[in-house]
């Protein structure tokens, strides 16, 4: 789960579109950009010391002496016990007779309550890498409650210590110093990482020390990444009769990130792309490229404002959630965020102001006018669980072409809505002792609104408007899951998911009761492996919408950051119907039969590099009756991921 803060900020944006009106005159805009500047250079640093004691973080650094110096400071969710910690480092010094240790100057102890996972008292030698939680008791050394080995290797030298902060020490300067499990910490420049989890997507990864430069006093980072995928598609339309269809591409994408801290609570953040992607094989035609620029998050953060836990946020940011069932996507939006210990709430405000590729002439017509308000609270009502509420309103403000009307066929826009979503989920981890590790998920949907079809007939570029259908939405689903996580050696892991969308056969009554997702999410996670990937099928992709899905998978972690995962997916309609929403492979339905078809999915990932990434994903579709004739037709696919991290 990605870090959270614990601040309250609001986030607003700054770009304006040459193409898109914002209802904002010359005044206004000049009123939002001198609160920028003020906001960036006034606001008074002292305030930092408020925002340590009695809070739960996560550091890592190295020794000098008795103090701990800090290389990353990230603030973690509370413990339910405050005197809980956890250590993760090398162990220095072990007496096995007298039961005590020590790591650094932090010294441990350990009694007949002690647990040992996949550890013994033997393995407790001095240079080897141990991961210890402990208990705080005042003067006397540390008690350990449980051992085991790290889930990463532990470069020597270096601690990671994750505890509440006891107190703040005066310190001259910008450096702050604090306790914690009783060791001194320092940290050479005042403020924690809090934007970290607004910097960093769940699937990346950045080095721990970027490439920085000194402006203005204050470091200017670096980061970044370059990925490459091969795909290989055979027969997504299912009609091998004569000649299987064939699609081979190569896609690159070069990602730059610039990062600066203009004071402990002000950061500026932009991010752009390079992309090149190549059609190497495709049947019936000829391979092709483009070639695009685009603009990614480009935001400035203020936090804390005025001590108040308030912040504000100006420009293009990323929203995601966990598992990615409701929303990850970069939008112009406006965020409001509260934290008060286990509780956590954000509320955005969101419209695209301008285009983000340079492919593009001018907004995606299908995200042109479209005002978006998204909410999202959790509570953490115990370690490691969590239950959340969702809403979004969706409401196209663009103009809906009657019959008849023609346009270019780049202006085409299929669907013209106004949407809102509401939802519910509880997450989380429970540890079974000496049985592994369960983790749950269980997620509900309901939509309800008004949505306006268009079918379009398209010659020589131009379309022309061939029918307009008018409907009521009102559709549902739910998706729950376990996953099971052994104590076996390479701890095999087991899942079993079910998961259905709401559906209808026709709308021509005039109502639409077919789930549909918020055309925002990805449907990405990972189960206890290191790759995520599309939980509903690699290979068909598709949208939770008049669809029952049964998944089961099984996974193995091996070397230090690798894993291998084999996953079932079998796929019915809720109701016959003629189409799949969304869906990868491009056949038609009959809709006289429910039986969509079942997909394998073989997903490896290679973590083992402190820079690079490897991922291999290997998959295959079987059609069912719904396909008719096609049924028992196969789709194949294979993906190779590389990314390098900068």
């Amino acid at each position: 789960m990605l870090t959270r803060t614990r601040t309250a900020a609001l986030f607003v944006s700054c770009h304006y579109g040459a193409n898109e009106p914002v209802g904002l005159n010359a005044g206004k805009r000049f009123a939002f950009t001198l609160l920028t500047v003020v906001l960036c250079f006034y606001l008074d640093p002292v305030w930092a010391y408020d925002f340590y004691t009695g809070k739960t973080f996560r550091v890592t650094g190295t020794w000098s002496g008795s103090v701990l110096h800090a290389e990353r400071v990230q603030l973690r969710d509370s413990q339910p016990d405050s005197k809980a910690g956890r250590i993760v480092a090398t162990i220095g010094a072990v007496d096995t007779n007298a039961r005590t240790l020590k790591v650094g100057t932090l010294a441990v102890e350990w009694n007949d309550q002690t647990r040992f996972k996949d550890v013994t008292a033997a393995d407790l030698a001095v240079g080897s890498p141990i991961r210890i939680s402990v208990l705080v008791r005042g003067a006397a050394p540390l008690l350990a409650t449980s051992f085991q080995q790290p889930s990463d290797p532990v470069p020597k030298d270096t601690a990671e210590l994750t505890a509440e902060v006891s107190q703040v020490l005066p310190q001259s300067g910008a450096a702050i110093t604090f306790r914690m499990l009783g060791v001194s910490v320092l940290m050479p420049q005042a403020g924690y990482n809090t934007v970290e989890s607004l910097t960093r997507r769940q699937d990346a990864r950045r080095p721990e020390q970027p490439l920085q430069f000194p402006v203005l006093g204050r470091p200017l980072s670096i980061t970044g990444q370059y990925e490459a995928t091969l795909r290989k598609r055979r027969n997504f339309e299912l009609d091998d009769a004569l000649e299987p269809e064939k699609r081979t591409t190569l896609d690159h994408e070069l990602t730059i990130e610039l990062f600066y801290p203009v004071n402990e609570r002000t950061f500026l953040f932009a991010e752009g792309k390079a992309k090149y992607d190549v059609e190497l094989r495709r049947t019936g035609r000829q391979p092709s490229f483009d070639r695009s620029l685009e603009r990614g998050q480009t935001w400035v953060f203020f936090d804390r404002l005025a001590g108040s836990g308030f912040g504000l946020q100006l420009g293009r940011q990323n929203l995601s959630e966990a598992r990615e069932w409701w929303w990850d996507t970069d939008l112009d939006a406006a965020r409001l965020y509260y934290d008060q210990g286990p509780l956590h709430v954000e509320i955005s405000a969101s419209q695209e102001v301008a285009r983000t590729s340079s492919l593009e002439r001018h907004i995606d017509p299908e995200d042109k006018r479209v005002a978006r308000l998204m909410a999202r609270g959790s509570w953490q009502w115990a370690r490691k669980q969590t239950v959340e509420v969702f809403a979004l309103r969706h409401h196209d403000r663009s103009r809906t072409e009657a019959n008849g009307v023609s346009l270019n066929e780049d202006d085409e826009d299929p669907r013209d809505a106004s949407l809102t979503w509401l939802g519910l989920r509880a997450v989380g981890d429970r540890a079974l002792e000496n049985h592994g590790d369960l983790r749950y998920w269980a997620d509900a949907g309901w939509v309800r609104g008004r949505e306006k079809r268009l079918e379009f007939d398209t010659d020589n570029g131009v379309s022309t408007v061939d029918k307009r259908t008018d409907a009521k939405v009102r559709g549902s689903a739910f998706d729950l899951g376990l996953s099971w996580r052994t104590r076996l050696p390479s701890r095999p892991a087991f899942t079993l998911g079910y998961a259905q969308g709401s559906g209808d056969d026709s709308i021509e009554d005039g109502v639409d009761s077919a789930y549909q997702q918020t055309g925002l999410h990805s449907n990405k996670w990972r189960f206890f492996g290191v790759k995520r990937f599309r939980y509903y099928g690699e290979l068909l992709r598709p949208e939770l919408s008049n669809l029952r899905i049964v998944t089961a998978g099984a996974g193995l972690r091996f070397l230090n950051r690798s894993s291998v995962d084999l996953l079932y997916h079998r796929y019915r309609q809720t109701r016959a119907a003629n189409a799949l929403r969304d869906a990868s492979v491009d056949a038609d339905l009959t809709g006289k039969s429910r039986a969509v078809g079942e997909e394998y999915d073989l997903v490896l990932g290679l973590r083992e590099w402190t820079h690079l990434d490897l991922a291999l994903i290997a998959s295959t579709f079987k059609a069912g009756n719904a396909f008719g004739s096609l049924g028992g037709k196969r789709a194949n696919s294979l993906q190779f991921e590389l990314t390098l991290n900068y």
